[in-house]
């Protein structure tokens, strides 16, 4: 069951925000980049319909300061093969 404040990440090598399956719904202005990439993790924010809204967060450089995060929301059909439970 999906719930809202349970933490997952992506399992997936990379969760690219052009799959018709997931929509931007608000970027923080240290994203870059066309995907997450894979243990990017976070925060299931809600849950409507079919759709999950998730918010990432992932720093490949390990510098503080220097991460990237993004509010996306995820359509179900996809969900349990993109992510793990944290």
């Amino acid at each position: 069951m999906i719930k809202v404040g349970d933490r997952v990440k992506v399992r997936i090598a990379h969760l690219y925000y052009a799959n018709q399956n997931v929509r931007i719904y608000d970027s923080v202005s240290t994203v870059s980049g066309t995907s997450a990439p894979q243990g990017a993790a976070g925060d299931i924010m809600d849950v409507q319909g079919d759709e999950v809204k998730v918010h990432l967060y992932w720093n490949p450089s390990n510098i503080a300061g220097n991460g990237n995060d993004v509010v996306i929301w995820v359509k179900k059909v996809i969900f349990g093969n993109s992510f793990d439970y944290i």
